[in-house]
């Protein structure tokens, strides 16, 4: 069993080193490296890439893949289950037939700026939509919150005049409808909260073209992405898409009476309902197989720390300096609301995510 010290360092502590980890971890196992050159550049000046790493044989008939930093600062908690896994499972054989593929950070930008949108300031996990119909979800809600969600301000009266009105609006339409409002998605202020986007991001389009070279040999995918930042500390849980099919096949594949995993659809489970996530784009873009998406979401604090945080952050990008003295400030609070500096927490975190994969590998064929 390895220790503790051990563990952690396979957690890093910038972009440049989590991308070196996997790397090496990869390499190690004599696997391939594609990498996805981002137009943009990092915090420090250094070139951005998505990169994937394939296990398993040449034609397989099912694949597991398993994403990393969908929402870029998340991605120090992804990638550090993935290099855990590719050093310390990744030597172990593979049920005949299967395949399983690691994307690292699908948005390297957030990924090294500790933001959670792309570099167009874009919730990729709320980006797939059919922009070229040019019909957007309406968000009413935001729309009555949007001058009141990012302040001018990230401290003093006009900060608290903000929080004031957003209080009041949760008064009067209870938490959960403040939440929806907030975090389930926008198209129609590119610096507000949660915004999805008017055209596909590079992202959107990388995560996409991996998609599509899967070897014409697969007939089932299982996509796991990785989340942090919603639920109870130390806590993950597991969301499922409220397909039928889909549901049936993840009652099968994972164990709801799993310690330290809630298995549940988002609505049951009091989570946000968002529109053009991976998991719809994933089902969707391999119509041709069976695929059985699954969002992994690990908690860390309250929903509204994390959206103050959110909030004063997206404030700092639009009106501050992002090379300014508050800077370090900003980090830390993004890092401690998606990646606790907490070993306890990394390890409840990495078991829940090592039986997801360990279940999805194992699990018996359905195509």
């Amino acid at each position: 069993m390895m220790g503790s010290d051990h563990f952690v360092s396979y957690f890093a502590k910038s972009y440049a080193q989590a991308r070196n980890h996997f790397e090496q971890a990869a390499q190690k196992l004599g696997c391939e490296i594609t990498s996805y050159r981002n137009p943009a550049r990092g915090k420090d000046g250094e070139p951005l890439t998505t990169d994937t790493c394939y296990l398993g044989p040449e034609t397989p008939q099912k694949c597991v893949i398993v994403c990393s930093g969908t929402h870029g600062v998340e991605g120090y908690f992804g990638s550090g289950c993935q290099v855990t896994w590719l050093q310390e499972l990744g030597k172990q054989p593979l049920p005949t037939g299967l395949g399983i593929l690691f994307i690292h950070a699908i948005n390297p930008h957030g990924f090294s700026w500790s933001r959670r949108v792309t570099e167009d300031n874009v919730d990729l996990n709320r980006n797939f939509i059919n922009h070229q119909a040019g019909i957007y979800p309406e968000n009413h809600g935001y729309e009555q919150l949007a001058p009141y969600a990012v302040p001018s301000h990230w401290e003093g009266p006009q900060k608290d005049q903000t929080d004031q009105y957003l209080l009041a609006f949760a008064k009067e339409h209870g938490e959960s409808q403040l939440t929806q409002a907030l975090a389930g998605g926008q198209y129609h202020f590119p610096q507000g909260l949660f915004y999805g986007g008017n055209r596909p991001t590079w992202s959107n389009q990388t995560l996409l073209s991996i998609a599509s070279t899967l070897p014409p040999s697969v007939e089932e995918v299982v996509f796991i992405d990785l989340h942090s930042g919603f639920g109870e500390y130390g806590m993950a849980q597991l969301f499922y898409d409220p397909i039928q099919e889909q549901i049936e096949r993840c009652q099968i594949i994972f164990d709801p009476a799993r310690d330290g995993l809630d298995i549940s659809l988002p609505q049951s489970s009091g989570a946000y309902v968002t529109p053009g996530d991976t998991n719809s784009a994933l089902t969707h873009h391999l119509s041709n197989k069976v695929v059985t998406p699954v969002c992994i979401e690990c908690g860390t604090v309250s929903i509204p720390e994390l959206l103050n945080t959110l909030r004063v952050e997206a404030s700092w990008h639009i009106y501050g300096n992002r090379h300014s003295d508050f800077a370090p400030q900003i980090q830390q609070a993004m890092t401690r609301a998606f990646y606790p500096d907490d070993p306890e927490w990394k390890l409840d975190i990495w078991k829940a995510i090592q039986y997801v994969i360990h279940a999805a590998v194992e699990a018996p064929k359905f195509a």
